[in-house]
């Protein structure tokens, strides 16, 4: 059994707090102070828990040898006993109390307290807690969200599905699912307006499978000369700079989870004026533990050209939240990642 779960996300946004309201209920029956001057001793450590921000439903076990979610961090300094809680709320109204002595809280487990699997798309907490008596415990709260990778599901106002002249509908059937891709004409050759999902090669957002499509998947240089189907390939640098240098032209107002991606700038006016519906997926870098950044700040999409200079690097295109410009970049080839779309 794994001593750790959901261990994806290495770089998860945490958020520990300590409620004196919420500690004292957590505390065991008998445990009250004596007056209201007396301080009660902390347990040791921080309570530490992992869990996918986004996900397809949940309880989520990516691996069969994970059999749930576990508690961490947090240690008694005289060596007695501990005692664990958790919730995910909305859906559940009151904290479920572990088993003594142990620190899992088991999918099964999770299942029958959750009513089945939870898959009603939206944003949900996991609130896990640790407690002793006579102590002070720890909680924390960890966001995760349920997605609808579905075009128009959590990911909306991306202008997809709008009529285009000259635009086609293209099918990739190289996945279990087919995913579908939407293009327009565009100086001469058909430009895909949304990102590659392939998952034949590339990582997604976050490491989280459910996001490679909406938001689509990162890949290395190497990888994306590839990484189009059949009839397709990577668009050129000279291709990308015939599409302007205006970043307001190539930018939709899309919405997340009913939260706008494009963050508003006045110097930034988003038309979408070329209809390809860019959104800020970010970028991520390969390494021991993938790194993931810009999401909501950043688009970068790879070209098919070297950098002239060094031939380690590639030539890549991206747009910056609070920018109106198109910014020309290079990077490496085998560890920077970005998104990908194909043309023809």
């Amino acid at each position: 059994m794994y001593d750790y779960t959901f261990a994806c996300m290495r770089k998860t946004h945490i958020i520990r707090f300590l409620s004196a309201a919420l500690l004292a209920a957590m505390l065991m029956p008998g445990c009250k102070k004596k007056n209201k001057d007396e301080v009660l001793p902390s347990l040791k450590g921080n309570i530490y828990t992992v869990v996918y921000p986004y996900l397809r439903e949940m309880p989520f076990p990516h691996d069969e040898s994970v059999t749930g979610i576990r508690i961490r961090g947090v240690t008694h300094p005289d060596g007695g006993d501990i005692g664990y809680s958790w919730r995910v709320s909305p859906t559940m109204t009151k904290s479920d109390t572990l088993d003594a002595g142990t620190d899992l809280i088991p999918f099964d487990r999770m299942i029958d307290k959750l009513g089945g699997t939870l898959t009603e798309p939206g944003v949900y907490t996991l609130v896990t807690s640790a407690f002793s008596k006579g102590y002070y415990g720890q909680s924390q709260e960890l966001t995760f969200h349920i997605v609808d990778p579905a075009i128009n599901g959590s990911l909306t106002g991306t202008a997809l599905l709008a009529g285009i002249p000259g635009g086609t509908m293209v099918t990739d059937s190289r996945d279990t699912k087919e995913n579908t891709y939407y293009t327009v004409p565009l100086e001469g050759l058909d430009w895909w307006r949304n990102n590659l999902a392939w998952t034949g090669a590339g990582i997604p957002l976050y490491d989280c499978e459910v996001m490679s499509y909406p938001v689509g998947r990162f890949y290395t240089w190497e990888e994306a000369q590839t990484a189009c189907p059949d009839g397709w390939r990577l668009p050129t640098a000279a291709e990308w700079d015939s599409l302007g240098d205006v970043a307001g032209d190539l930018m939709c107002n899309a919405r997340f989870f009913d939260k706008a991606m494009w963050e508003y700038w006045p110097e930034v006016r988003i038309t979408n004026a070329k209809m390809m519906s860019v959104i800020p997926s970010g970028y991520a870098v390969r390494g021991d533990y993938n790194q993931f950044t810009g999401f909501k700040n950043f688009a970068a999409f790879w070209t098919a050209d070297s950098d002239p200079e060094d031939a380690s690097m590639a030539q890549y295109r991206y747009i910056n939240v609070n920018r109106p410009e198109i910014f020309k970049a290079s990077a490496d080839k085998n560890t920077f990642c970005a998104s990908v779309r194909c043309v023809r």
